[in-house]
């Protein structure tokens, strides 16, 4: 049953009593991963890109209900669009960059500026190259006197699944670094940003009158 209540919050198409082999690995990635973030005590979670709050979001949140022993959720912050393109996009000032991420977190996101301090676990969906990974790293870099930086702490990175992993530092985690699974999730995270995945989705949390950020969509069928 927690296989299915996990793949049920990310099926994109209808569900038909059956799980193949990678969304059964995909889903003890999703309990892996909330594992780490419970053991290593995080208070707050980053989630960006276009995917995370479609796939990683709800099988951590789904996760966390069976692991955490009724512990309360780590707060999330979730980049919306506005704020993944600050993160991604090519600006060769890297000052500019900051001073207009500074500015997106201080009007969307004010309380991730009061984590600067805490056990903060940035969760993606895959890594592949690392050059996303590497971006998001300096810019949430540990040099307090940097202009450039946001000088978060204790910042640790977790993915579901990843290929190339030798980049990482020893306190970052992947669940699964399997190179199929990858692919999955990667296919996956393309069939959600379809426009009519998006909007069963947004209907379905309309629908739960949740807070969105710890809903998943347990009976969307697409």
């Amino acid at each position: 049953m927690i296989r299915v209540n996990l793949l049920k919050g990310i099926q994109p198409k209808s569900l038909k009593g059956y799980f193949s082999l990678k969304e059964i690995k995909l889903a003890k990635a999703g309990l892996a991963l909330a594992r780490f973030v419970q053991e290593r005590k995080f208070t707050d979670i980053i989630l960006s890109g276009r995917s995370g709050p479609a796939i990683a979001l709800p099988l951590f949140v789904t996760a966390w209900r069976h692991v955490a022993n009724g512990s309360p959720l780590p707060k999330i912050h979730i980049f919306d669009q506005e704020g993944n393109r600050l993160l991604y996009q090519n600006l060769e000032d890297q000052t500019q960059r900051t001073r207009l991420l500074g500015e997106y977190i201080e009007k969307h996101l004010p309380d991730l500026l009061l984590a600067r301090q805490n056990q903060v676990c940035f969760i993606e969906d895959m890594t592949i190259t690392g050059e996303k990974y590497l971006a998001i790293r300096g810019i949430f870099s540990l040099e307090p006197h940097h202009p450039d930086r946001f000088c978060f702490t204790n910042l640790s990175f977790a993915f579901l699944c990843g290929t190339t992993i030798s980049y990482l530092r020893p306190h970052d985690f992947v669940a699964d670094p399997n190179i199929e699974l990858t692919r999955f999730v990667y296919t996956l995270s393309r069939e959600l940003q379809s426009p009519v995945v998006r909007k069963a989705i947004m209907r379905a949390r309309q629908a739960t009158n949740l807070p969105i950020l710890t809903q998943t969509v347990p009976e969307a069928r697409f």
